[in-house]
């Protein structure tokens, strides 16, 4: 096996790290840190102006007398391999970094990446492994596992590894990067994993994901939430209690946040293929990935520790249910929606006539566990943009967030994302959901009253809403015009509608719509859109899409659009040929199975 290849579960290692090497790097590490230590005038222990190997071996969190002499080596006994270099660095980042100069600091780091190299075969880098142990809550999941297999199982035949042991391992270094007296120390992860559960749930014996095994076993969402639960509970009397000396009201709060992003990011991650925790089922016009639906699983979370808040203790999803008396979307992640404005009412409460009418939380809950859940709603109603129904006229779908994303990437991509009347590029920024609207996008449809209930791309125009009057201005003709000169693409010259509107500015504004068709026919509709309107790309498909596969997924929302009966978007010729074309053949066959 290449050294540098990756370690997964099932291989066999049958190369060992260069021991030999390594010790001779770790040699030279000791010394430059003695010698650093010296010139930053650390007032430290020393004896006869050397430092004493119990102070040095102290900043490198090890133990002075496993490495007193220059004759010690390192070898596969006496190398803790999931341990031995985090200590390391971690300490030394603790404990030296402060007085260091950034020039010094650099060449530490690069012999410990040297060490790294040599003692663990993986391709992920070193500034990976620093994010791992400095701040393991942002490491994707993905990359955690990597670098795992090859810390621990590295040195031997590897074996299969749980799910649920990955999480416990990064809820484990998490623990260790807030609280130093539990790395310097050497605690096998089975105590780690008793001391968390008893953290955690006050029990003297492993309880939760904490009975974890080698083997593979699916965790229950409602294990999860209930896991997060305990973790919001904890006090810092909790911590001292159980030993944690250092801890404070902010290394408290870090604690808390790292935890449930932890668990958020696994359940997101839908790490059981066969019964993943986030999907969505039955027809829908985009396919989206469960990162997209992070929203639905933070209000899931907020309601389960309200409500298990106001009963003093861990509920079950059913009596969640049952508590609210209706199943809004967010409830059922493993067939997940978008909670409707209806839904938002009644649990809020709202107005009818005179008459003010209590939310269901209103009438469930008491005033803290109350405000939690309200301050969740609102942020997630922000967030979804999920508003009254729009006036007399329009179709009952128009607020729909599948076909209002949909609307959004099919125009951009007929129109190049600029407006039909005046020209102006519309900024990537007008489609974030948190914006003043002024500079929000609008939909407009081109037959203006007497076609408002018409859900039809070919009948609508993006603008901002700061130029929506001035397009309602033109006549219908007037626009269909210009938008069939835009679906043109063989025809480089300016219609003259513009060149009278802009008499000054005309030919640079006109000359960037063709350098943009230009660059999406070099570059293809996934390098259009990432380029000109990224919030459109995070806003749609979410930043977790496999590179390459964007174009792919506008053909499938185009499929799925066709296939509920809806009319198949107008598009400039080349468009129609990588988009339509490809699927044209399941049209036919699909309408012609009606």
């Amino acid at each position: 096996m290449d050294m540098g290849c990756i370690i997964r579960p099932g291989d066999e290692v049958k190369i060992l790290p260069d021991f030999t090497k390594a010790s001779i790097l770790f040699d030279e590490l000791r010394d430059y840190v003695e010698e650093v230590i010296i010139r930053a005038d650390i007032e430290i222990l020393t004896r006869i102006g050397t430092i004493l190997d119990e102070t040095l071996y102290s900043y490198m969190g090890l133990k002075a007398s496993q490495f007193r002499t220059m004759k010690y080596r390192l070898n596969k006994k006496n190398l803790p391999s999931l341990y031995f270099i985090p200590r390391v660095y971690l300490n030394l980042y603790d404990k030296l970094r402060p007085y260091v100069s950034d020039k010094d600091w650099k060449t530490i780091e690069c012999k410990i990446n040297e060490l790294y190299s040599v003692l663990f075969r993986s391709n992920l880098g070193f500034s990976d492994f620093k994010s791992l142990y400095l701040n393991p809550q942002i490491v994707d999941f993905s990359k955690f596992k990597e670098l795992f297999r090859s810390f621990k199982y590295g040195q031997r035949s590897s074996h299969i590894v749980s799910q649920k042991r990955f999480l416990i391992d990064k809820l484990e270094l998490s623990f260790f990067s807030i609280f130093l007296e539990f790395r310097e120390g050497k605690r096998s992860l089975t105590t780690t994993d008793r001391h968390l559960s008893n953290l955690l749930f006050d029990k003297a014996y492993r309880t939760n994901i904490f009975t974890a095994t080698e083997k593979e076993e699916r965790i229950n969402l409602p294990t999860l939430l209930a896991l997060i639960y305990r973790i919001d509970c904890l006090t810092l009397l909790d911590l001292k209690s159980k030993g944690v000396n250092s801890a404070n009201l902010h290394k408290l709060e870090r604690l808390k946040d790292n935890f449930r992003a932890i668990i958020e990011d696994f359940i997101v991650s839908n790490p059981y293929i066969d019964s993943p925790y986030i999907g969505k089922w039955g027809e829908t016009i985009i396919e989206r990935e469960p990162e997209f639906y992070r929203p639905e699983l933070e209000l899931l979370i907020e309601f389960y520790i309200a409500f298990s808040n106001q009963k003093g203790r861990e509920i079950s999803l059913e009596e969640l249910k049952n508590e609210l008396g209706i199943n809004p979307g967010f409830l059922n992640l493993h067939d997940v929606s978008i909670i409707t404005w209806n839904t938002f009412l009644k649990l809020v409460g709202e107005f009818k006539g005179n008459y003010y009418f209590l939310g269901i939380l209103h009438k469930s809950l008491t005033c803290k566990n109350y405000k939690r859940t309200s301050q969740a709603l609102r942020i997630y109603r922000n967030d979804r943009e999920i508003n009254p129904p729009k006036e007399s006229g329009y179709h009952e779908n128009w607020n729909d967030r599948d076909l209002k994303d949909f609307h959004i990437v099919i125009l951009l991509l007929r129109d190049l994302g600029h407006d039909i009347r005046n020209l102006q590029p519309i900024d990537s920024s007008s489609f974030l959901r948190q914006l003043n609207n002024k500079y929000k996008f609008r939909r407009h449809h081109i037959f203006k009253e007497s076609d408002r209930k018409s859900l039809d791309p070919n009948k609508l125009a993006l603008v901002i809403q700061a130029y929506h009057y001035a397009l309602e201005s033109l006549d219908t003709s007037t626009v269909n015009d210009l938008i069939s000169k835009r679906l043109n693409w063989n025809d480089n010259s300016c219609p003259q509608f513009y060149k009278e509107l802009f008499p000054d500015d005309w030919n640079d504004l006109w000359q960037e719509i063709i350098e943009r068709r230009d660059y999406l026919k070099q570059r293809g509709v996934e390098e259009f859109l990432k380029k000109y309107y990224p919030d459109v790309v995070t806003r749609v498909f979410g930043n977790r899409f496999v590179k390459g596969s964007l174009e792919t997924k506008v053909r499938n929302m185009i499929y799925n659009w066709i296939k509920l009966g809806n009319p198949i978007p107008n598009l400039p010729d080349y468009l129609d040929n990588i988009l339509i074309g490809p699927i044209q053949q399941k049209i036919t066959n699909y309408l012609g199975n009606l």
